[in-house]
């Protein structure tokens, strides 16, 4: 018989440590994802500002281009 073995401890009383381990694992990756994509819509939308941010002597902000953007759609 293994004397680490409590015979006195039902499974429900059991700490579930590695599942919730793993739930704060995949948050954080979905997390660090989701920064990652906005990050890099940001960046885009700088450099259609850059490209297109000044036609015809009016200067356009990010939300113009981004509805010009989704027109074209």
């Amino acid at each position: 018989e293994d004397p680490d073995y409590q015979t006195n401890i039902r499974y429900d009383e059991y700490p579930m440590v590695v599942p919730k381990k793993r739930t704060a694992l995949l948050v954080n990756r979905l997390m660090v994802a989701l920064k990652d994509a906005l990050e890099e819509d940001e960046r885009e939308r700088s450099k259609l500002l850059e490209k297109y941010g000044a036609v015809k002597g009016r200067l356009y902000n990010s939300d113009d281009i981004r509805t010009m953007d989704l027109q074209r759609r």
